[in-house]
């Protein structure tokens, strides 16, 4: 009897250890998965912010080299800033960084305050955008909360994998135009490609699956 109680006692020990030991195991097999995936996450903005300063534009730069009433330049960090100006609705400046897909924007009223810094991919708007009243009262907007499980950064990881872009290179190669639609919490994006053969890629904002592809026909 001592000794069937003895067995019995062992199995029990040897089952506890197996939870306690295997639960580690799991545990650990677990964590080092979810921090091999946030490793290899993507983040085009790289947590990239805005100096949220209230600035004025600089008319003199630009009445003193503007062609009509636009001004393209290259920065001394090697941006290209290309800026349009009207005197009733203010002005527009894009800056183009160098080997990155993103744009940053800059809207000035025509008293030359600002009035909007943020972040876009082909005019969609990304990350935390500075919205400013006449006064210079900012409000921050989270732009990422409209999109959907698949947002911008799978969207480009996407588009890299099928060579519609260059991450690395910062090229948007074949893509013409990219929009997001919002609507009825029906997320979708709409990506415009031409590589040879014109066409529309509808796709499932949370799924992130080809809804369907829309050839265009360009008539000459």
């Amino acid at each position: 009897m001592l000794l069937i109680h003895f067995i019995f006692r062992l199995k029990i020990i040897n089952m506890k250890a197996l939870h306690k030991y295997g639960f580690l195991i799991l545990l650990t097999i677990t964590l080092a998965d979810c921090a091999s995936h946030k490793k290899t996450m993507y983040n085009i903005l790289n947590d990239l912010k805005q100096n949220n300063n209230n600035e004025k534009f600089d008319i003199d730069l630009f009445n003193n080299n503007r062609n009509d009433n636009s001004y393209i330049y290259t920065s001394e960090n090697g941006s290209v800033i290309e800026i349009v100006g009207d005197k009733n609705i203010g002005v527009n400046e894009l800056q183009y960084p160098v080997n990155k897909l993103y744009t940053i924007q800059k809207i000035f009223y025509p008293n030359l305050n600002i009035k909007y810094k943020g972040f876009n991919l082909k005019g969609v708007k990304i990350g935390k955008g500075d919205y400013y009243d006449e006064y210079g009262n900012i409000t921050v907007k989270n732009e990422d909360e409209k999109f959907g499980k698949f947002d911008y950064n799978q969207l480009i990881l996407f588009l890299d994998k099928k060579g519609y872009v260059d991450i690395q290179k910062g090229n948007w190669k074949n893509v013409v135009d990219i929009e997001f639609d919002n609507d009825n919490d029906k997320k979708l994006w709409k990506v415009y490609i031409n590589d040879g053969i014109p066409r529309q890629l509808v796709i499932d904002g949370n799924s992130g699956k080809i809804i369907r592809t829309n050839r265009i026909y360009v008539y000459e």
